[in-house]
């Protein structure tokens, strides 16, 4: 009997520093394993398009915006963007670095699809054909399409309408996210004040200077993340194993004059 008892004390006594164990690992937190096994995977984008999504590296830009977001977005970007190329060469193209090689190959979460800057205007029912192709791939791919609808040459600022009216039909008849790049550059290019129309268009009327290139990634971003892009930093680096590689490096004055059209293009 003595032996029953001094047992089931024993048993008692390995219980209560089981449970006393218990307690304090779970007073410490997660351990480090843990909380690798529940951290958020990247957001993987492919941005497919041409000089005007190369310019100034527009894909780097956005991660950029995101990694010096609080809290930080994680963003992982590809891109496709020879030279004048529109959706229907994309379509056409082949080989492993072809838009429907990648997008077979590779999972991504979005992709930014923007179609030659004329020919929404000149062409747009290619254009909406090319769109209703390419998205037939994105559903295969899971992959959810940001249209990026770009803005008008210099010299044609009353096109714009056009142009965005183009990519609002792909959006509406193939669904995704339409981010307003155009419009934002109307609002800042429009401003009532001289000295707040930013110069976006380069000398040749048509391509981004670095502001028109942040503008387009900040409003590309908010669309993304549904983040707000009121705060973010108006020089933009990324690490290199030759050091940071300068971005963008705006004024303050400037950033803030981008970021409020921005935002006022993604409350509509």
């Amino acid at each position: 009997m003595r032996q029953r008892i001094r047992s089931l004390r024993g048993a008692l006594y390995l219980l209560a520093l089981v449970v006393l164990a218990a307690g304090w690992v779970w007073a410490q937190g997660p351990t480090k394993d843990s909380a690798k096994s529940t951290k958020k995977p990247p957001t993987r984008v492919l941005f497919i398009g041409n000089s005007y999504t190369s310019a100034h590296d527009l894909p780097a830009l956005v991660r950029a915006l995101g990694a010096a977001d609080k809290p930080k977005v994680e963003l992982v970007v590809d891109s496709i963007t020879p030279g004048g190329y529109t959706l229907e060469a994309h379509l056409a193209a082949e080989g492993p670095e072809s838009a429907r090689a990648r997008l077979a190959a590779g999972r991504y979460d979005f992709v930014v699809v923007q179609e030659q800057s004329q020919r929404p205007l000149l062409e747009p029912s290619k254009m909406l054909d090319a769109a209703r192709a390419l998205s037939k791939e994105l559903t295969a791919a899971k992959s959810t399409p940001i249209w990026y609808a770009t803005w008008a040459r210099q010299a044609k600022p009353e096109t714009q309408a056009d142009l965005t009216k183009a990519y609002r039909t792909c959006h509406a008849e193939l669904g995704g996210r339409l981010a307003p790049v155009g419009d934002a550059w109307q609002t800042v290019l429009q401003a009532k004040s001289e000295k707040d129309r930013l110069v976006l268009h380069q000398t040749d009327g048509s391509h981004p200077t670095a502001a028109g290139s942040y503008l387009a990634a900040l409003v590309l971003y908010g669309t993304l993340t549904g983040r707000k892009i009121d705060d973010l930093p108006a020089r933009l680096t990324e690490p290199t194993t030759d050091g940071p590689r300068v971005l963008v490096d705006l004024t303050p004055r400037e950033a803030k004059l981008l970021q409020k059209a921005a935002a006022g293009v993604l409350k509509n």
